[in-house]
């Protein structure tokens, strides 16, 4: 993880605004307050700087835990409302 922590940084990105996706893998999300709606198809996440929407296939959650969130599956979009 130091790698990315660094590649943030330099990029002058907010750690803890970042999310990570891995084709055909999944996601992992940082800041998770809720998953306020899931489907196979979609997933909604509230975070703490926004709500994050997902959308692909065959989605499920992986883990979820302590704020930190991973979903499983095929993700082709995510969607960012942020809080102003």
């Amino acid at each position: 993880m130091k790698m990315i922590s660094q590649i943030l940084k330099e990029l002058g990105a907010d750690e803890d605004r970042a999310f990570t996706v891995v084709p055909s893998f999944g996601a992992y999300f940082k800041c998770v307050l809720a998953i306020t709606e899931f489907s196979s198809q979609r997933v909604v996440l509230k975070t703490t700087f926004g709500t994050l929407t997902l959308s692909g296939d065959g989605l499920k959650v992986g883990e979820y835990f302590e704020c930190d969130a991973i979903i499983r599956g095929n993700i082709e979009e995510v969607k960012i409302d942020e809080i102003d």
